[in-house]
């Protein structure tokens, strides 16, 4: 039988009623990036601990990436991936990778011609092994900025992006 329970969090600054945003977990912490409340996007990156349920806001350095909502976020390793999403109300196709090790971001450039198009509200996962032991981040559907749903699947080698 599935059973929720609310929880209680706590933290000086907390994201408050948020929406659009992605989450991921990395070593018992999630992790949220982007998302809105109202007219205004969540500019801030946000850790929550899992064992004491304890919000903090991650100043980080790097390439940070523009504040987005509908856009997502997978962990492969010890990088978080962002990809894609509403950036100042256009659609964008952008990735970034997040290192928890540095505590940085980075704009991953595009090695190759064939990209998705720019898209919001898609799905993706992390596939790791497939075909020849290589690991891909797979990403499918959304809408692009006719606002068309896409109905198509694309995948990004993690090893050589």
């Amino acid at each position: 039988m599935l059973r929720w329970q609310e929880l209680a969090s706590k933290g000086i600054k907390t994201p408050g009623a948020i929406s659009n945003h992605s989450s991921v977990l990395h070593n018992n912490k999630m992790y949220l990036y982007g998302g809105s409340s109202g007219l205004s996007t969540n500019s801030t990156f946000y850790a929550l601990d899992m064992n004491t349920l304890l919000w903090e806001p991650i100043k980080t350095r790097g390439d940070v990436p523009p504040e987005c909502d509908e856009h997502t976020a997978v962990v492969h390793g010890e990088e978080m991936i962002i990809f894609g999403g509403f950036v100042d109300g256009e659609r964008t196709n952008n990735t970034h990778k997040y290192s928890f090790k540095d505590n940085a971001w980075q704009k991953v450039a595009q090695v190759s011609d064939a990209i998705p198009c720019a898209r919001a509200g898609h799905s993706a996962v992390v596939v790791s092994g497939s075909e020849s032991s290589e690991d891909y981040m797979y990403v499918f559907g959304g809408r692009d900025n006719e606002d068309r749903k896409l109905n198509d699947l694309w995948r990004m080698s993690l090893a050589s992006n």
